[in-house]
């Protein structure tokens, strides 16, 4: 079996490109709102454990940039047509600050560090999400 048809069968069976594209900005524009509810739910909680709403902690950082590179893609997509590549790499962008906020942060010194150890220097990169079930 050659790479080509091992190509085409994989590529038959694969959604449309543009079914791809839909999908992903109906997954942000589902998730967005949800995301901006946790961040003001947890602006809420931090002023009542905390006594203040933002305290700029690595994990709150994150989140909003996070936020506002979805903010960013869904603006892209609706007032400047973006579709296909330039879509592609904002949502894969913003997938990779999701991934930050989620476990990278734990790397750092943080309000939000979960009862986790400092790690050493010498740990691997999925030590991130330890403790994460």
């Amino acid at each position: 079996m050659s790479w080509a048809s091992t190509r085409e069968r994989l590529g038959a069976a694969l959604p449309s490109l543009e079914a791809i594209d839909q999908l992903i900005y109906r997954s942000i524009a589902y998730g967005f709102p949800l995301l901006t509810m946790v961040i003001i739910t947890g602006a809420v909680w931090a002023q009542h454990v905390w006594q203040r709403w933002w305290s700029w902690d690595p994990k709150e950082t994150a989140s909003l940039v996070t936020w506002l590179l979805y903010a960013g893609y869904l603006h892209g997509r609706r007032h400047r047509g973006w579709q296909g590549k330039t879509s592609a790499r904002f949502a894969l962008l913003g997938f990779l600050a999701v991934l930050f906020t989620f476990a990278g942060v734990n790397f750092l010194n943080s309000l939000h560090s979960y009862g986790m150890p400092v790690k050493s220097p010498g740990t691997s990169l999925l030590d991130g999400f330890v403790g994460v079930s």
